[in-house]
């Protein structure tokens, strides 16, 4: 059965669930959203304001004091952070999860330089 054929199937509090495993893999962790926010210089502020989280939750999640935030504040989270140019790495036979930036649209277009 097909990804979306199986969300449509799931209930709705399951849905969410469904859209992670096509979309995202791997839950977030507190070091990851730690390490994205240090990555593009921003403080938990910044980054409350431009995700629209509450700055309780986050610091909550990042200190350990909730293990798993509802699925639709990882997605703001993630979503104002990818904005800012951090790409999110699940874990594979590689590695742990992790964050890096994005490379600069111009610097992925040029190729070596000539000297």
């Amino acid at each position: 059965m097909a990804p979306s054929a199986v969300c449509k199937v799931l209930t709705a509090t399951r849905i969410g669930l469904c859209a992670r495993a096509v979309h995202h893999g791997d839950v977030l962790t507190p070091e990851q959203l730690r390490a994205a926010r240090v990555l593009v210089r921003w403080t938990r502020q910044r980054l409350a304001r431009e995700s629209g989280v509450p700055l309780k939750t986050t610091q909550a999640f990042e200190q350990g004091r909730v293990a798993s935030p509802l699925m639709t504040t990882e997605h703001k989270w993630r979503r104002a952070l990818e904005k800012a140019g951090v790409m999110f790495l699940d874990e594979d036979d590689q590695g742990g999860v992790g964050v890096r930036l994005k490379q600069p649209e111009a610097r992925q277009h040029r190729g070596k330089r000539k000297d």
